[in-house]
């Protein structure tokens, strides 16, 4: 934390932990590269990384001609148990750039060194009706993430209306998802794709 300052010189006040940084503003300066790696509970509620309003948005300051930017990165090491890295940011802020020829970077893995799949990334703009998210006008964002191992859960047998328990396994490997993979977690989100019509019904007189 020492090296994080409320003045842009190096002056001024150093955070005292993590949770100091909520509501906060925060500037990547030329040259600087942050690699990010705060965790939070997988409900991503703030309440491991004290994010509970959010960062105050990020700068990241480009560069002139011929020199480095600055740069945020997401960390590839492996989540601890129950954690997961969510950057949160406050309503109508975002990530911006600056508008100097050298654009600032937000990155994550490279075409031969991908985030894997164990170091699971959140970006949570909290409420971004106007002017959250990333603003691409002076800002490069370059990801590579390693594909999930299943990309796709099928039913293993009918579920009737109102079902609270859905029995399903991988599609590609038909694993379990209770035995099999990391990636089925308590507190990820669940999107359902397609849904098959159902049978009309036939009376038999």
């Amino acid at each position: 934390m020492s090296n994080w300052n409320n003045a842009a010189d190096g002056s001024g006040n150093s955070p005292e932990n993590i949770a100091a940084f909520n509501d906060q503003a925060v500037i990547i300066q030329t040259c600087h590269i942050i690699e990010f790696d705060i965790e939070d509970a997988i409900a991503r509620d703030g309440s491991i990384s004290g994010w509970t309003t959010g960062i105050n948005g990020i700068t990241i300051q480009g560069a002139t001609t011929g020199n480095t930017p600055g740069e945020l990165t997401l960390t590839r090491t492996a989540n601890n148990t129950d954690r997961v890295y969510c950057l949160r940011l406050k309503d109508n802020t975002g990530i911006i750039g600056t508008n100097i020829p050298v654009l600032g970077r937000v990155t994550g893995g490279t075409a031969n060194n991908l985030i894997p799949n164990v170091a699971n990334h959140t970006i949570l703009f909290l409420n971004p009706p106007t002017t959250g998210g990333f603003n691409l006008t002076y800002l490069q964002l370059t990801l590579y993430a390693a594909q999930p191992i299943e990309t796709i859960y099928v039913l293993k047998q009918p579920a009737a209306t109102g079902a609270t328990v859905l029995n399903v396994q991988g599609r590609l490997t038909g694993c379990n998802p209770n035995i099999d993979t990391a990636e089925w977690r308590v507190g990820r989100g669940i999107v359902v794709v397609r849904v098959d019509p159902a049978q009309p019904e036939t009376n038999v007189d």
